[in-house]
């Protein structure tokens, strides 16, 4: 049924389920979205400062902040992949019957499990390519759109309160379309049972999954789930770009320059 948000509801709440299960996951996917954040953040600020031009009325290119936001999304993937991976499994609990449930406590308690019963620490690292493909699209992305809208919006308009939130909306539109694909490829790779006899659907690896999607499904299935997908990316967005945004235009105030130099 859960092609739409108001199917996957109905479809929670007919088996049993109910605005409990919505949280299904909760602490992992706290400590994935603030481990992601702090390295992306971190590793962005950090490079950004070694690499722009000294003169302070200069900044580096829409294409220059695209490939350091990559690199920084891409470590920020290496690092929080682990909670990634119990949280879609802490999700897809609620489609299990009991039997077959991993009743992961919370999250640590899921990496050990993890750990114990896949063969070693590796295991938390399942699914990472296409986490890594996500990662790096989306961030030079949402940071090439947003700073590409933001100058266009300036330019029509001058410095108005609509600039920024619209940027988000228009960053947050071509990200989502782009990396839904890879988003809902890891998903489907981290959910499987070490065990292939316990899944429904086995994938080998990377390239199968994207092979038995596009022969058995047919392409349109890489981009179930776009509008819930699309809230999730603008809220990235403004937790990343137009964070460090406000915060460089802030220093930058600071240092003296005006309103047409920023």
């Amino acid at each position: 049924m859960g092609y739409n948000p108001h199917k996957t509801f109905r479809e929670i709440h007919e088996n049993g389920g109910g605005l409990k299960q919505l949280f299904f996951g909760l602490d992992a996917a706290l400590y994935a979205r603030l481990s992601h954040l702090f390295v992306r953040n971190l590793v962005y600020k950090f490079i950004y400062d070694r690499k722009k031009p000294v003169k302070p009325t200069n900044d580096l290119s829409i294409r220059e902040k695209a490939v350091i936001s990559g690199f920084a999304g891409f470590l920020g993937a290496l690092v929080s992949n682990p909670f990634e991976l119990v949280m879609i499994r802490q999700i897809h609990e609620g489609t299990l019957p009991s039997n077959q449930r991993r009743n992961y406590k919370g999250a640590i308690d899921g990496i050990k499990k993890i750990i114990a019963s896949e063969g070693g620490a590796q295991a938390l690292w399942k699914g990472f390519l296409p986490t890594a493909l996500k990662t790096i699209v989306l961030n030079a992305t949402l940071t090439g759109c947003y700073d590409y809208m933001n100058e266009k919006m300036w330019i029509c308009f001058g410095p108005t309160s609509l600039n920024r939130p619209l940027s988000i909306l228009w960053a947050a539109l071509w990200g989502s379309l782009l990396t839904l694909p890879f988003d809902n490829i890891k998903t489907r790779l981290q959910k499987q049972f070490a065990d292939p006899t316990k899944d429904r659907l086995s994938y080998v690896g990377f390239n199968d999954a994207v092979i038995s999607v596009t022969v058995y499904e047919r392409p349109h299935s890489f981009w179930v789930g776009l509008f819930p997908y699309y809230l999730k990316v603008a809220l990235y967005t403004t937790l990343t770009v137009y964070m460090m945004d406000k915060i460089t235009t802030k220093w930058k105030r600071k240092a003296g320059l005006t309103e047409e130099q920023i």
